[in-house]
């Protein structure tokens, strides 16, 4: 009896203690998350992309609640309208955020899943370093880790995505680090089964995890004990299984992307989607300790223009330190650390793009110049639409090319991860197993003053706390007053020049009124072709031509967003430019309200006036006259417009025009739509040419079409058969009109 009574105080003696060792973890969590979380349960870290979360938590609680789809927005993109799926954010998020936003709003929503988010990862990393290590190694790891600071600022900065899919990383890992070392067969389909959930976790949040989720396999190819085609085997399936569980996704964004239309990338743009080499090895660039904070800001040695996104992979000095130092401890000890080792240095690679960077500068060196012209015209053959160029541009010349250009130029929708920055969070996660091995070797007062070191290097920058707005801006809440017919619009504007981002979201679902702009990264082609046009010059909106353009979108009001102030701007430009152009009216602008701080500025608004009966709706290029009260003239041999068709169906191009008529001439007209030939006229007399041709389908592009005429005769420059005229004249127009075939 006695020997029973002796053994309760033991129990509950160490029953207190494991509860102690369970809770110690939790609580180092949750002092670094309140001391850098700033933000107020009803509030925001930031505005610019956290309010997409804030849109969609909102728009999916409406929809859903109304019986309707969130997937399409048709008052988006407008007339087109938009396949919400193809947003950054995922209906995984906004779904997983519901609760949230049913209990307390879309500031609580984004608050609980952030914190979600880091808890998962926080598990998931003391799982996996325990695996090598002890709970003060796991802890310490699992911090820096989940509060890095490249997933800190997708928590702060609104990649929610981003955040999420990076916290499935560490059980994908997981999973294959145990499976690496396990003989069983029923626990070695299990572990396959999870380690295919996690990539497919991963998928469902981010589609930059169609490419990174390879990674990890390494681990398994490279260190298993199993046959090599066992472990090919086990890939696979663990790939089949990532790819059927999220194959709902992937169809619902290949549908949704090819129903919008949407414009690729040129090949140009991904010089600026890689990081700089030596961004990887500085604490964070904005630490929150001045003097780690000027170290780092030193050894990247950048302009203030290259600390963004793709320059905040900032592991530190002293992690991948402890990092080399496990590596060479597992390498002597066994194989099992080759695979975290070439994973690491793949993903560092791969993160740096298509050309070596140093302090946000691309590097170049002419004895690249071959190489650079070989790969280029290798992916010209294979992606034009990537590599439009037969040759490469000056951009390219003499870069230093690295393994992602080659993997660009061939590897089919590789491009589509446009920030090759991202593939550094796997080297991260390697960094912290491999800096495992290191610091579980060590006596122990070393091992707590490394592990508290690390934590000082990798300490999370405190947010911000932003409230949403309660109310309209003033140039919405008086468009929300206007009469609106079917068809008619707004569309957005400041420097970019067509608005994309959250605020056009959320100023479209509180007002409900279609808009021409957007949000997200990627436009569908026509919307793309109306901005290349308008960002010509701020200047294009006292032209005629683009008023008759945005009329075609059914554009009713025009809305200038003067972010960057009064004075001259481009802003400003564009609101001055509307204001002569003949055929729109300037309202007014609307001074902001303090109570709705997203848009902190005024807002000016032009009213579109494009006469009905109005017979040129096309964009002149070159080789026109100005208007004239009757028509225009082409002017010399040759001219060229452009307008921009909605979707690629057939077109009918309606002209009226007459010829230069001048004694013993006879004038000839040959029309080429995108380059080919649709008809010729020739004219027998001085008479008009009324005809209405139809272009096929198969000759539209959706976007920009270009309308190209020729003509045989045209005054010369002084010539004195028409009196006081020193135009070069060829043909005059009454009427050049292009619309799509009714149906």
């Amino acid at each position: 009896m006695s020997t029973r009574l002796s053994a309760l105080p033991l129990k509950a003696t160490l029953l207190r203690s494991a509860l102690l060792k369970a809770a110690l973890p939790w609580l180092a969590f949750l002092v670094m998350f309140l001391w850098a979380w700033r933000t107020s349960p009803l509030a925001v870290p930031s505005y610019g992309d956290t309010l997409e979360m804030v849109w969609g938590t909102q728009y999916y609680a409406r929809t859903l609640l109304h019986g309707a789809s969130p997937l399409f927005m048709p008052g988006i993109f407008y007339p087109l309208g938009w396949h919400t799926i193809t947003l950054a954010h995922t209906p995984a998020l906004f779904l997983l955020a519901l609760p949230f936003q049913l209990i307390g709003g879309a500031a609580l929503a984004y608050n609980g899943m952030v914190l979600l988010s880091l808890a998962l990862s926080f598990v998931g990393v003391m799982r996996l370093v325990n695996l090598r290590a002890d709970h003060l190694v796991s802890t310490t790891l699992a911090l820096v880790y989940t509060f890095a600071f490249y997933r800190w600022i997708c928590a702060s900065g609104g990649h929610m995505h981003f955040l999420w899919a990076t916290s499935f990383l560490p059980w994908n890992i997981l999973f294959l680090q145990q499976l690496r070392n396990e003989v069983s067969p029923t626990h070695r389909r299990r572990l396959i089964l999870y380690a295919g959930l996690a990539w497919a976790g991963a998928l469902y949040f981010s589609l930059y995890f169609v490419w990174i989720g390879v990674l990890p396999l390494l681990l398994l190819l490279l260190d298993g004990r199993q046959s090599l085609l066992q472990r090919l085997k086990d890939s696979a399936a663990i790939t089949l299984i990532a790819v059927l569980v999220a194959s709902p996704m992937l169809l619902l964004f290949y549908f949704g992307s090819r129903a919008d239309q949407l414009s690729a990338n040129d090949a140009t743009v991904l010089l600026a989607w890689g990081a700089s080499a030596n961004s990887f090895i500085t604490p964070p660039l904005i630490h929150p300790i001045p003097a780690l904070q000027s170290l780092a800001r030193t050894i990247f040695n950048g302009p203030a223009s290259a600390i963004n996104e793709v320059n905040e992979s900032n592991w530190g000095i002293l992690l991948p330190l402890l990092a080399a130092v496990g590596g060479v401890i597992g390498l002597r000890r066994s194989r099992s650390t080759g695979g975290l080792l070439v994973m690491l240095a793949v993903s560092v690679v791969l993160a740096l793009g298509v050309a070596l960077q140093w302090g946000g500068h691309t590097l170049h060196a002419s004895l690249f110049a071959p190489l650079n012209d070989a790969l280029w015209r290798l992916g010209h053959a294979l992606k034009p639409t990537l590599f439009t160029s037969s040759a490469p541009p000056a951009a390219f010349a003499d870069i230093v090319p690295l393994p992602d250009y080659l993997l660009t130029a061939t590897l089919p929708f590789w491009e589509s991860a446009r920030v090759a920055a991202r593939f550094s969070i796997v080297g991260g996660l390697a960094l912290c197993v491999l800096s495992a091995l290191a610091l579980q070797r060590m006596p122990l007062l070393a091992k707590v003053a490394l592990c508290g070191l690390l934590l000082v290097e990798m300490w999370p920058v405190p947010t911000q706390s932003r409230p949403l707005p309660t109310e309209l801006h003033p140039a919405y809440t008086w468009l929300s007053k206007q009469n609106w017919a079917p068809g008619q619009s707004i569309i957005e504007l400041d420097v970019t020049p067509i608005r994309q981002d959250a605020t056009v979201l959320l100023s479209a679902l509180d007002d409900a009124i279609p808009t021409v702009s957007g949000a997200g990264s990627f436009t569908p082609q026509p919307i793309s072709a109306l901005g290349s046009l308008l960002g010509r010059s701020p200047q294009m909106l006292s032209r005629p031509d683009v008023a008759v353009m945005l009329a075609g979108f059914g554009v009713r009001y025009v809305v200038i967003h003067l972010k960057s102030g009064a004075g001259d701007t481009y802003e400003e430009n564009q609101w001055q430019a509307a204001q002569v152009n003949p055929f729109m009216r300037a309202v007014r602008c609307f001074d902001p309200v303090p109570q709705n701080q997203v848009l902190p500025y005024p807002i000016c608004i032009a009213e579109l006036r494009v006469p009905p009966s109005f017979a040129f709706r096309v964009f002149r290029e070159q080789g026109w006259s100005e208007f004239e009260p009757w028509g225009i003239w082409m002017l010399g041999h040759a001219a060229q417009a452009t307008w921009i068709a909605l979707r690629p169906v057939a077109q009918t191009l309606h002209l009226n025009a007459f010829p230069v008529c001048l004694p013993g001439t006879s004038q000839h007209a040959t029309l080429y739509v995108n380059g080919v030939q649709l008809t010729t006229h020739v004219w027998s007399g001085c008479g008009s040419w009324d005809q209405t041709l139809t272009i096929p389908a198969t000759l539209i592009h959706s976007g920009a079409n270009t309308l190209r005429i020729e003509a045989t005769v045209a005054l010369q420059p002084g010539d004195s058969r028409i009196k006081n005229e020193t135009r070069p004249l060829s043909i005059g127009f009454t009427a050049l009109d292009v619309q799509p075939v009714a149906p």
